[in-house]
């Protein structure tokens, strides 16, 4: 796919973030963004920060590369599923994402002293959006309040 699409990604400060005279008001950018290609795919993936938590970018920073990792990781599961295609083990595709992003959070967070609940709220809420460009199909996707559309189609 390296040699079918051009990726990229870029992150501008929302209007959210910024006060008098453009000037930043102390609040950080909280969304992050990914890009992979191999042969086999390409991937797309932005994350945001959410929470009122004050370190809410470090959710969007780990958990884009979390979610990028767990996709490279069970993508032939995925291709399995699309050639057979067995719903089923699509499903179990996006769970081992889901579990495997989820178990290495809990790691992180189970090391801090403010214990589990306070340091995911403090710092690893996100959400994710993402695309996942195969030869044969292409896949769009949501967790969180994250929306994509498609040919119009808001989803």
């Amino acid at each position: 796919m390296k040699d079918v699409f051009e990726v990229a990604f870029g992150s501008i400060v929302g209007t959210d973030h910024v006060g008098r005279g453009n000037l930043l008001v102390g609040r950080n950018n909280q969304d992050a963004g990914f890009t992979s290609q191999t042969d086999q795919y390409s991937l797309l993936l932005v994350t945001d920060g959410c929470g009122s938590g004050g370190a809410s970018e470090v959710g969007a920073q780990l958990g884009v590369r979390l979610v990028a990792a767990a996709i490279s990781r069970n993508y032939s599961l995925l291709l399995q599923a699309q050639k057979c295609m067995d719903a089923n083990l699509e499903k179990q595709f996006w769970t081992r994402v889901k579990d495997e992003t989820l178990e290495y959070l809990r790691t992180l967070a189970s090391g801090f002293s403010s214990g589990i609940s306070n340091t995911v709220t403090e710092y690893f809420l996100f959400t994710v959006v993402g695309a996942l460009i195969g030869q044969e199909l292409t896949t769009l996707f949501s967790v969180g309040d994250g929306v994509f559309a498609l040919n119009g189609d808001v989803a």
